[in-house]
């Protein structure tokens, strides 16, 4: 896999995201491991009619002291990109998705992680967002990404010429 994205969060902890572009058909596990004995956690997302090279369209990452809620913000390039977050914030409590955005997966709450997603294509390209929100202000961290669309390559055209 590849590191998209890296956060250091005001905590010092890290969010990473990874991705693998046109994984082999079939299962596959993802293994992690750390010589720290720092807590550690996995949330996993499959994606399908993303494009296969170039990815990430677009990366932003984030963090605000005591708060509520946090928006994501993005600029993607391609037009119907998806977008992808991964949040981390402080305190046991649970995380909801707010505008514009899908909780896939989320961690016990007492971990604090979650992926959310925008369930839908973005258009036109320009600045976007996903927001989670928690019940008690506390530091929230974000890595928000956007995957273009796979677009088939123009069809082949076929011109002929004669010399005389």
């Amino acid at each position: 896999m590849t590191q998209l994205s890296k956060k250091v969060c005001l905590a010092g902890d890290c969010i990473y995201i990874y991705g693998l572009a046109n994984p082999d058909s079939g299962n596959h596990n993802i293994v992690m491991s750390s010589s720290s004995s720092s807590y550690m956690g996995i949330l996993a997302a499959s994606y399908t009619g993303v494009n296969q090279t170039g990815q990430p369209d677009a990366v932003a990452t984030g963090s605000a002291a005591s708060v509520t809620s946090l928006t994501s913000t993005v600029t993607t390039i391609a037009d119907n990109c998806w977008l992808l977050a991964v949040y981390r914030w402080d305190g046991a409590q649970a995380l909801s998705a707010g505008t514009n955005s899908y909780l896939r997966v989320t961690l016990d709450p007492g971990l604090n992680d979650a992926l959310l997603d925008s369930n839908a294509a973005q258009t036109p390209a320009g600045s976007k967002s996903l927001q989670g929100t928690i019940v008690s202000a506390n530091n929230m961290n974000y890595c928000i990404i956007s995957f273009a669309p796979y677009s088939a390559p123009p069809a082949a055209t076929h011109r002929f010429f004669q010399m005389f």
